[in-house]
């Protein structure tokens, strides 16, 4: 279904256009976020919009009107499509300034694409990734369209044959990764690093945290240090285009399980919902 819905106005592909003067064009001056699609079905849309809105909020970008009827008249368009729905709200288009006008009107596109998710007989052979220390910004809790840090490194990542990378803190806590939420499990208990501005709060991330619960495994929210590889039993990795996804090695250092007991448990009780 190659259609985009450009500030309500339903088009091809090919004749979808934006200002030049766009402020997500000139600056990244702009958040988004991207919901899975099974069956024609947007997973977590409530999640994914409560987000959006928190995004900006902290941007400061006013939520455009009619936005909603817009997106659900587009999702009327989706009949038995499985992959992902990109949604992109901007400041607006102003001839190029870093201080916005007041009461620019902001623009909205959304869009489905196709995706190919992991099946289980690859999910079962992890993700190889890098760690690196750090570099971006330091409101990673926004989800914005500037995202120059995490392609640099994922570039970095599939020059040296990694799946994805890992951000770590100065003194060796991981953070997150470039696209995903990360998790170590020890001894049956799992741990990732608290909410704050370093890093997303993940829709996946929540129901992880939702279903340890019900399953009564230990959802532990610190920080786990990279130094510590070898005493992790298992990692994994969470997104809406994700999934979940076990960590196989990290810089060059074998994880003890792939895809164990615990990550097992949770992987099966979420299946069918992400």
């Amino acid at each position: 279904m190659k259609k985009v819905s450009i500030n309500g106005k339903i088009c091809t592909f090919k004749s979808a256009k934006v200002s030049s003067f766009d402020r997500g064009f000139l600056f990244g001056d702009g958040v988004y976020e991207v919901c899975k699609v099974k069956k024609g079905k947007v997973l977590f849309l409530e999640e994914h919009l409560e987000r959006l809105k928190y995004s900006l909020k902290e941007a400061m970008i006013q939520y455009p009107e009619n936005f909603e009827k817009n997106l659900f008249d587009y999702l009327n368009l989706l009949k038995n499509e499985t992959g992902g729905l990109y949604i992109q709200i901007t400041r607006g288009a102003h001839i190029r300034k870093h201080i916005p006008p007041d009461n620019l009107t902001p623009n909205f596109v959304i869009f489905y694409f196709s995706y190919k998710f992991q099946n289980l007989k690859e999910i079962k052979k992890g993700f190889d990734v890098i760690a690196v220390e750090d570099f971006r910004w330091q409101r990673c809790d926004i989800k914005t369209v500037s995202l120059m840090g995490p392609i640099l490194a994922k570039i970095r990542a599939k020059k040296e044959g990694a799946d994805e990378v890992l951000f770590y803190d100065k003194d060796g806590n991981v953070r997150e990764g470039a696209s995903t939420n990360f998790y170590v499990i020890k001894k049956g208990k799992i741990y990732t690093h608290p909410i704050g501005n370093y890093l997303l709060k993940g829709v996946v991330r929540e129901k992880i945290k939702e279903v340890s619960r019900e399953l009564e495994i230990e959802f532990i929210e610190e920080p786990t240090n990279i130094k510590d590889i070898k005493e992790w039993d298992e990692a994994f990795l969470s997104g809406t285009l994700t999934g979940i996804m076990p960590v196989n090695s990290i810089n060059g250092v074998k994880i003890k399980e792939t895809f164990g007991k615990t990550l097992r448990k949770i992987y099966f009780r979420l299946k069918e919902f992400i």
